[in-house]
């Protein structure tokens, strides 16, 4: 996506106040006019900050979300980005209220995916493109010469697209109020094919890492339901959309890369080294 010269506002983060929430990569402040701050951490790339910005903007004016971004912020050396406040819970929290809709969240969150995924864009960044990029990354060392060489041609050969992938769909990332969802956190969004994003969601319903606060019981509580939820969720899309098995299949050893190389999660990094490993391994 082209960069578009944005006017920064400049705030010093006494004035900000606490906190109403914090995330993994930022802190959530109140702003004026009924809006929020999303001040990402200090080591977060402006670069990246500068894309959600930006990507915000193009879901939005593809009807993708309501919600919108309206300018960038500097506080020292971190960067934000105003958004509209958002009511609402994760619909992740849903189920806690109302655990009968486990058996039927899926449905809601493939039709949810297919409604992005629907839309056509020539701004965002093509993710073939970026996947290529992070071919040389250091978090790739651990493979052999070969396997890196494989890497490539496997990469070489996926099909482009036009179609707008979110690249970080889950339910913590659809707020959910009044009958009405809005998908927020746009950073990783990128054009392709669908099959990409559903790869992408997989993976985050299956192996992605869940709360440092949870205790262990938590953890393989939620591990099991989200692995209920998902395999429904990705049959469903499949069967509506017409989309192969195989075409999603293909996209996992990509979505395995680029979760390494970008995110570098370092609880993630053993089952994804160890994914990519048996992606390699498999004959194409």
């Amino acid at each position: 996506m082209d960069r578009q010269t944005e006017q920064v506002v400049t705030v010093e983060i006494e004035a900000l106040g606490q906190p109403s929430f914090t995330g993994r990569t930022s802190d959530i402040f109140e702003w004026e006019n009924g809006r929020m701050l999303k001040l990402f951490f200090q080591e977060i790339n402006t670069q990246l900050c500068e894309l959600e910005y930006l990507n915000t903007r193009e879901a939005h004016s593809k009807g993708c979300t309501t919600l919108n971004a309206h300018g960038m912020v500097s506080c020292g050396e971190r960067r934000g980005i105003i958004l509209d406040k958002i009511p609402g819970d994760a619909m992740s929290r849903l189920a806690d209220k109302s655990p009968w809709l486990i058996f039927s969240v899926h449905k809601d969150i493939a039709k949810l995916q297919m409604g992005i995924n629907n839309k056509h864009s020539d701004k965002l960044e093509n993710y073939l493109d970026r996947i290529q990029a992070n071919l040389d990354s250091s978090e790739l060392d651990f493979l052999s010469d070969a396997e890196r060489e494989e890497l490539s041609r496997r990469v070489g050969r996926l099909p482009e697209g036009d179609h707008l992938l979110h690249l970080d769909f889950h339910t913590e990332n659809v707020l959910h109020y009044q009958q009405q969802n809005t998908i927020i956190d746009w950073m990783t969004a990128a054009r392709g094919v669908p099959a990409a994003d559903i790869a992408s969601t997989w993976f985050l319903f299956t192996d992605s890492e869940l709360s440092p606060t949870m205790t262990e019981g938590q953890k393989r509580f939620y591990n099991s339901i989200r692995r209920f939820i998902v395999k429904r969720y990705r049959r469903y899309y499949q069967q509506v959309a017409g989309i192969a098995s195989q075409d999603v299949e293909d996209w996992l050893l990509p979505t395995y890369v680029m979760r390494l190389c970008l995110w570098q999660i370092d609880s993630e990094r053993p089952v994804l080294r160890q994914n990519i490993r048996a992606e390699l391994a498999k004959p194409s």
